[in-house]
């Protein structure tokens, strides 16, 4: 009988249902074990006689129902109790006849941990909850790096504590931790009967190191400075029992724990201690320096973390010096669109700090600033701690840069992060027209912005001239410098303004700006202080302005423009409207003696003044319809006879053009034409540059011509700017670019910069050559050279060592300078040439080496050949060894030779034997050596062997490869015999012996030792063994010269 559990959970109703089939019923019986109560019956019925409820209390009802054949035992447990929890065993007719077990299931657990842990120590987990009954057993899960979760076997200890109808579990899991746990997840499981898994959340497993920091108060200390802090910071080091601070070598502080209670820490004099702190796992330990920093003091830091391992940090700390203010100095020669001479130069100099900034031009008028820097010179002394830096510098300034501000300022060096202060020296820049020569006759004349420097014009050349110091150049143009009382001209002026004054005469500079005056003693220019104007009457600057505050919308010619100027809260009784106009021209709009009230004050074809509102809401409006050229410069409005204010209009530059040739030979001249409506007043035209591998565009100054046409209400600029087209100008994009007065810069279209590179070619009619060869020439090819005046050939001989001209070509002239040498012009025109050479005799060594072409124009451009004439081999020589023994080793000073000229390039010699019938190479040991002999080759084969009987009688050649026709060339055969190594046994000691066969030769034998010999050349032995070498002579018949085998 198989029971089936319904909805068993505690505290809700239960069913047990078991089938019993087709039995006839009497007795029924259900025991229960329960963890918690034991076991106790809680039914047993008999006398049963049929279906229906048998018994049924408080707890539980038994059900007895079906038919015969299907009866049903049903259990109903309202609700489920903790002591009903457990195996249910039931009889029928006093017969088991079903088991089952009524389980309460496990509640999801808790789990509970560090949220870190130090490496290589151990972390605990705690599981806790309603492990159910019957009671189940807390497991735990781990999951790794890349990896699912998995059952993990760690040490624990239990505890289960009962409560009502809870078993509550807790469980402590120990794990001893790597490096490999960080990040890991884990969580506390527990497995019900029905084999299903509950688990509580996950936990992270944050493994922490130990670390040691170096931190200082400041990242850069500046030579001085005091009050610097520099900490060592130790976290998570278990068992930390000592920390040292180190400057370079010199031990600065230390901290140790004692007991782990109290702490002891020493230092030096050089500094105070600010705190400290030391744990088991953290300290802290903080120095104070008392004196300022100085040049001399150490950079490195240590901080050494002691315990069971030495831990480190180390930091160097960046000493700095604050810089100085540079002196900027201008030079005299500042003359419009010329560069100033590089004898008088343009310098800043001054204390860059330390480490060593730099010092950076700027201006205050235009942004695209890139003079010429010809010199940087830094000193720097690492002992002080200093930096020194001085540059010079080249710049064309245009006419417009008159008045404007140049600086120099120093920038930190990028170690040291942004300034604290940017140190700088400014200067007005004072610019000489260039026309100021172009009517006077050459002379000296006076210089309009200092009276201590003046101009010298040379045909037509502005020059500019110095004083010596306390010296001031004279009023008179014809003058020279003579002593003034002013040490320094800041500003003066020509004398027309006070040729009508007399004395010590204030008088107006301008008409426009009634803030600046002139003394006519001096011929200074003064100015008022701001917001004074200066009173002809009373020649001082006692008057404020009125206050009055200009504006006006943005106007183009032929449109409508509006100036208006808020009065505030003045009476007004007079008005007066001026305009100095860009065309040089002074015009007085309305001059209104007499204002009666609001309304037109005065109108006229182009013009109408108007005051409007009252009281502080007064205001002028002064209507241009349309605007004219002539309205286009500096307005100055005037009101009560007392300057008012200024207001400038403007026309702004038109888009201008670019046009420049397609393509550009290489260092060839470029002109780059920028036309266009610069507007009013005239700006200039620049030139902007993308240099190829460049995101930005950049302003280049170039050699330029300008011409200005007005017309109407146009002021058309043409600029040509020459540039000399080398190969780094290649694929660099332009434009033509004006700056208006907002600052706003109108640009042509990008046009794309063409070289065409200049080549030159030098080519022979054949690369291989030989003495003896005709009909040889070379070709020389020059492309798109610019200026190209001339074509010369050059030939270096290796032989002589010498460079030596052979030939010269111009569009005018053919010249050969050598013998044997045919100079064919192939064609020369404009960049371009092609001129052979053709040697008409036979070629010789003398013809080898380098030969050289150059190109010559605005630049040498050389192309060469390096000719090298091939020679073939001749006959060699075979010289046989004198001493030839059976089984004797060749002497070294006596071995065979090959000898001969194998060529150019060389060829190897080598020796055939004839052995069997023919000759065959055969491989000798053998030293070779080549020399070269003019343009051959000469080699000696020497080898050396011990031959022995089987080779006498056999001969021997040399050869050698004719390598240009792959021939072979064979020196005469020679016959090799050897003397036997017994000739000499049992014939004495120091005894001389015919050569068995050379009569040449003579044996001595010593000792049974053979020892060969040479007679004198013509000389023989003779056949008297005693007689010795003689004269060779066949009629005294006295030849021994045998032959055969011995």
């Amino acid at each position: 009988m198989n029971c089936i559990v319904y909805g068993a959970a505690t505290g809700q109703n239960a069913t047990i249902v078991c089938p019993i089939g087709d039995v006839y019923v009497t007795s029924i019986s259900v025991t229960v074990t329960s963890e918690r109560s034991g076991g106790w019956e809680m039914f047993y019925v008999t006398g049963i006689s049929g279906l229906g409820v048998l018994q049924g209390n408080e707890e539980a009802t038994l059900t007895l129902s079906g038919a015969r054949q299907n009866q049903t035992l049903s259990i109903d447990l309202h609700p489920l109790q903790c002591r009903q929890i457990g195996q249910y065993i039931i009889d029928v007719n006093n017969v088991m006849c079903g088991r089952t077990l009524v389980t309460d299931n496990a509640e999801v657990p808790n789990i509970t941990m560090y949220n870190a842990t130090h490496e290589n120590r151990t972390l605990e987990l705690r599981c806790r909850g309603n492990i159910g009954a019957p009671a189940k057993l807390f497991f735990l899960e781990v999951q790794f790096a890349f990896s699912s979760f998995q059952t993990y076997s760690a040490y624990n200890i239990t505890n289960v504590t009962s409560n009502d109808c809870d078993n509550i579990r807790e469980t402590n899991f120990t794990i001893s931790v790597t490096q490999n746990w960080n990040n890991s997840l884990v969580r506390c499981s527990v497995r019900n009967e029905d084999n299903s898994v509950i688990s509580s959340d996950t936990q992270r497993i944050n493994i922490v190191k130990p670390s040691v920091m170096l931190q200082p108060s400041k990242s850069v200390m500046y030579i001085g400075d005091s009050d610097f802090l520099m900490t060592c910071i130790v976290s998570n080091y278990i068992d930390l029992k000592h920390v040292e601070l180190y400057q370079e070598s010199e031990i600065l502080g230390t901290i140790e724990s004692i007991a782990n209670i109290t702490e002891r820490s020493t230092y030096t004099s050089a500094v105070s201690w600010v705190d400290t702190k030391i744990t088991p796992e953290y300290a802290f330990l903080t120095v104070k320096f008392t004196n300022p920093l100085t040049c001399d003091d150490g950079e490195n830091y240590l901080c050494l973390a002691i315990g069971n391992i030495t831990l480190n940090s180390t930091m160097k700390l960046v000493k700095a010096r604050r810089p100085s203010k540079p002196m900027l100095f201008l030079s005299r020669d500042i003359v419009e669109g010329t560069e100033n001479q590089d004898q008088l130069p343009h310098t800043c100099e001054g204390d860059v700090g330390y480490p060593a900034g730099k010092l950076v031009l700027a201006s205050n008028f235009t942004n695209n600033f890139y003079p010429t820097i010809t010199n940087i010179n830094t000193k720097v002394s690492n002992k002080t701690c200093e930096a020194y830096q001085k540059i010079t510098f080249k710049y064309a300034f245009s006419r417009s840069w008159n008045g404007q501000e140049l600086r120099c300022s120093v920038v930190n060096d990028e170690s040291l992060g942004e300034n604290e202060t940017s140190p700088f020296d400014a200067k007005v820049v004072n610019v000489i027209s260039a026309d100021s020569c172009m009517v006077r006759p050459d002379g000296h004349y006076y210089h309009q912005y200092n009276c201590s420097n003046f101009i010298r014009c040379v045909n037509r050349t502005v020059h500019i001239g110095e004083c010596q110091i306390t010296a001031c150049f004279g009023l008179n143009e014809t003058d020279r410098c003579n002593a003034c009382s002013k040490t320094k001209c800041v500003q003066s002026v020509t004398g027309d303004i006070c040729s009508n004054s007399s004395g010590d005469e204030l008088v107006p500079y301008t008409s426009i700006r009634c803030s600046m005056y002139i003394n006519c003693t001096d011929r200074m220019v003064h100015e008022c202080p701001k917001n004074e104007c200066f009173d002809v009457s009373t020649k001082a600057c006692p008057r404020l302005l009125t206050g009055i505050n200009c504006s006006t919308s943005e106007s183009t010619i032929g449109s409508n423009a509006t100036i208006i100027c808020t009065m505030g809260d003045v009476k007004v009784t007079s008005v007066s409207i001026k305009v100095q106009s860009g065309r040089n021209v002074e015009l007085k709009l309305f001059n209104i003696i007499s204002v009666n009230g609001s309304g037109v004050l005065s109108s006229s074809a182009s013009a109408s003044l108007t005051l409007s509102g009252t009281g502080s809401s007064q205001m002028l409006l002064l209507g241009l319809y349309p605007l004219q050229c002539q309205h286009i410069g500096l307005y100055s409005v005037n009101v009560n006879n007392e300057f008012g204010g200024e207001i400038r209009i403007t026309d702004k530059a038109e888009v201008p053009n670019i046009t420049m040739p397609t393509l550009t030979n290489e260092n060839g001249t470029l002109e780059i034409t920028c036309r266009g409506n610069v507007g009013e007043p005239a700006k200039e035209i620049f030139l902007e540059v993308k240099f190829v591998g460049s995101s930005n565009f950049q302003m280049v100054p170039t050699d330029n011509i300008t011409d200005s046409t007005l017309k109407d209400c146009d002021n058309d600029r043409e600029t040509v700017f020459i540039i000399t087209a080398t190969s780094n100008w290649n694929s660099t994009v332009v434009r033509c670019s004006v700056r208006n007065e907002d600052n706003s810069i109108q640009s042509s279209e990008q046009k794309r910069i063409n070289i065409v590179p200049s080549t030159v070619t030098f080519e022979p009619s054949k690369r291989e050559v030989y003495i003896g060869e005709s009909n040889f020439s070379m070709t020389c090819n020059v492309k798109n050279h610019q200026q190209l005046t001339g074509v010369e050939l050059y030939h270096e001989s290796a032989r002589v060592g010498t460079k030596e001209l052979i030939a010269s070509v111009t569009k005018q002239s053919q010249v050969t300078h050598r013998d044997g040498i045919a100079l064919q012009l192939v064609y020369f025109a404009f960049d371009n040439a092609s001129v052979k050479i053709e040697f008409t005799n036979n070629l010789t060594c003398n013809d080898d080496g380098k030969y050289h072409c150059e190109a010559i124009g605005s630049a040498i451009f050389t192309s060469s050949i390096n000719l090298n004439i091939s020679s073939e081999p001749n006959v060699p020589t075979l010289i046989l060894s004198p001493w030839i023994v059976e089984n004797e080793t060749t002497k070294a000073d006596r071995m065979f030779r090959c000898e001969g000229l194998v060529g150019r390039p060389a060829s190897n010699m080598s020796v055939e034997a004839n052995i069997s019938g023919s000759f065959k190479r055969y491989h000798f040991p053998a030293v070779i050596t080549n020399t070269q002999v003019d343009c051959n080759t000469k080699q000696n084969y020497q080898f050396y062997y011990a031959f022995n009987m089987s080779w006498h009688g056999r001969d021997l050649r040399c050869a050698v490869t004719n390598l240009r026709t792959n021939e072979a060339i064979w020196s005469p055969p020679k016959t090799i015999k050897v003397v036997r190594e017994n000739y000499c046994v049992a014939k004495g000691d120091n005894k001389r012996f015919p050569h068995p066969y050379e009569c040449t030769k003579y044996i001595l034998c010593n000792r049974d030792k053979i020892f060969i010999h040479d007679c004198n050349p013509s000389l023989c032995w003779g056949v008297n063994q005693t007689s010795g070498c003689t004269y060779c002579d066949n009629s005294l018949g006295d030849l021994l010269c045998l032959s055969g085998a011995p």
